[in-house]
Order: structure tokens, then C-alpha cells, then sequence
């Protein structure tokens, strides 16, 4: 891996898409903030530890037309993965995978109480909140 790929995935990570934009064209690396986001995407998630908690909300990778799920460990606010849609069956499958969630909260949905629904009937220590 080269040098520039590397500054890519430490930036597009640490501080973003659109700052991240900002920030290299500043120092004469033209990339867009689209690009930034395919480098963070293609990046294997490492957790350091488990989270109990964690929060799910949508983020547009084509505003308007294709959305997907960034999954965000409530305890120290670092995004923990990236989910490639915002349906509740692609959240209910992530969760599957991951028996060691014991909170989630889930932003802007219709209906909260089905996105973690079959999840929580299994974890009696679930609780689901949304605002």
C-alpha cells in the first residue's frame, strides 16, 4: 500500500468525508469526499473491545436513492461498522453476529420497536430506545 492510499484511509476515517475533502485538496490532494467514503468502506473493522451498546441511524450514500446503516459504540462514540442498507432485516442479521450487544438505539425510525425486534425477544437484557 502506498503512502497516498494510507493518508486516504487515516483522514476519510479520522475526521470524514467532507472535512477530509477540505482538508487534502488544502494540501493539493484533489479527492472528493465520495471517494473518501469508498476508502473508509472498503477498511476492515477491528473492534479493541466489544461494545454493550451501540446506536443504528442512516446515513445517504446517494442522497435520495440509496441509503445504508453506520453502527456507532454508544460508549466511546467510534463507529463501529458500516451496514449496506437501512432495512431491518440487514440490522437484525448484523445483530445476530454480534452476541455480546446488550443496548441498542435506534434513531429516526417509523416503527423502533421492530428494527431489533426478534433480536430482543431472544436477549432479555435488550432494551430498545428510540427517541
Amino acid at each position: 500500500m502506498n503512502a497516498t492510499a494510507r493518508v486516504l484511509e487515516q483522514v476519510g476515517f479520522m475526521v470524514g468525508a467532507n472535512p477530509g475533502a477540505l482538508l487534502l485538496n488544502v494540501f493539493g490532494l484533489a479527492v472528493s469526499p465520495d471517494k473518501l467514503l469508498r476508502v473508509v468502506r472498503t477498511l476492515p473493522v477491528q473492534l479493541t473491545h466489544c461494545p454493550k451498546a451501540i446506536g443504528v441511524d442512516e446515513f445517504a450514500l446517494k442522497r435520495g436513492i440509496d441509503y445504508g446503516s453506520v453502527v456507532v459504540n454508544l460508549e466511546t462514540g467510534q463507529p463501529v461498522d458500516l451496514l449496506p442498507s437501512r432495512d431491518a432485516t440487514t440490522v437484525s442479521q448484523w445483530l445476530e453476529q454480534q452476541p455480546h450487544i446488550e443496548v441498542v438505539a435506534r434513531d429516526r425510525s417509523k416503527n423502533p420497536s421492530e428494527k431489533g425486534q426478534a433480536r430482543a425477544k431472544r436477549l432479555s437484557i435488550m432494551r430498545i430506545i428510540a427517541r
